[in-house]
């Protein structure tokens, strides 16, 4: 890295990249774009956040509003087709870009690339990830049955998210607020695929009851002090890693019925994601911390919704939705793991418009 360039973080520079031409059959492609030559004016933390891929990929591109969408790959798919990847950035892109009120301010690129893990009679494993980049976002997958394509429509929702939940909203302490840049990316990558039609109701909550709330309850570091959540601990144990994914995810979830139910279905956790956008985009130095949020949660929900995010969040209390259920949704506990079910009287289909609402 050209670290000789930055005084500073906040310092930028004028690079200028040029590439030799790939071999015949091969292409180069970066987030900046298909270009051999590349010129950018970047901060260091913006150069660390670039990726460069080159070699015997396919790529496709699209236009949307006028800017240019590219994925590339590589590799047979075993279990979807470049079509069907390119289907789901189609409809993620406008969706999530609506949802924001926002547009790409460049060409966006997506790259996937496929990972080798054995897929035996005896042996299945499989792999699945990214991270979100400069306008772009990096993803890898299993090349094997055990990745379907409706998991990497959950990925592509997610990482889209964090052009907003993690780049625009930046945490001020990484892992102190991952319950917020992870769970609550999670929630809205759920709740923006059951609002547009990419989920039914039932696969959203067999999400939450399979994914998120029965493994939750059975973590052996459920309630994990959300100070004790370190780098370290993060990182290298599974369980801590899928914490703040979890926990974060299942508050957002009551946070949401909560402001649902005190204003009659007429604002919802949408309004306070977008007030925290607002105020991001107005400060050019904006840190999402904890005082940030409960200014919000003050605004919403009273003071009563600080004293439960100490509670659930903070000491990371396991979370109590008896109260805080929609109508037209139970909580059914076998065996001290909770589930949350459709009531026998519900209307499907006016719940699910209320759960993505």
């Amino acid at each position: 890295m050209p670290e000789n360039l930055f005084q500073s973080d906040s310092d930028s520079a004028r690079i200028e990249i040029n590439w030799a031409a790939p071999a015949a059959g091969h292409i180069f492609h970066s987030n900046f774009g298909p270009g051999l030559r590349q010129k950018a004016n970047l901060t260091k933390d913006m150069l660390y956040s670039t990726f460069f891929i080159g070699g015997d990929f396919r790529r496709y591109s699209y236009s949307w509003k006028n800017q240019t969408i590219y994925l590339v790959t590589r590799g047979n798919w075993s279990s979807f087709t470049d079509q069907q990847v390119l289907d789901i950035l189609k409809a993620t892109i406008p969706a999530q870009m609506d949802f924001w009120k926002d547009r790409l301010d460049a060409p966006f690129s997506v790259s996937l690339l496929p990972t080798f893990e054995e897929w035996t009679d005896s042996s299945k494993s499989y792999s699945l990830g990214g991270s979100g980049l400069l306008n772009s976002f990096i993803s890898f997958s299993s090349n094997n049955p055990g990745t379907e394509l409706k998991m990497l429509r959950w990925l592509y929702n997610h990482e889209l998210l964090h052009r907003w939940i993690g780049q625009t909203l930046v945490n001020e302490e990484e892992e102190k607020q991952y319950w917020f840049s992870e769970g609550f990316t999670d929630y809205y990558a759920y709740k923006l695929m059951l609002r547009n039609n990419q989920i039914s109701l039932e696969d959203f909550l067999d999400v939450i009851n399979k994914e998120v709330l029965a493994p939750h309850y059975q973590s052996p570091v459920r309630t994990l002090p959300n100070s004790e959540l370190t780098q370290q601990k993060f990182w290298s144990d599974r369980q801590y890693n899928k914490l703040p994914y979890r926990r974060g995810l299942l508050y957002a979830l009551l946070l949401d019925s909560q402001i649902k139910k005190k204003y009659h279905g007429k604002k919802s956790l949408d309004n306070l994601m977008k007030n925290l956008m607002a105020q991001a985009k107005k400060s050019g130095d904006f840190k999402f911390n904890h005082t940030v949020f409960q200014d919000q949660l003050d605004t919403y929900l009273g003071s009563a919704a600080i004293t439960e995010f100490g509670r659930y969040i903070l000491h990371g209390n396991l979370i109590n939705f008896e109260e805080s259920l929609p109508a037209g949704l139970l909580l059914e506990t076998q065996k001290d793991i909770p589930a949350i079910i459709i009531s026998p009287l519900a209307n499907k289909k006016k719940l699910a418009d209320l759960l993505g609402k």
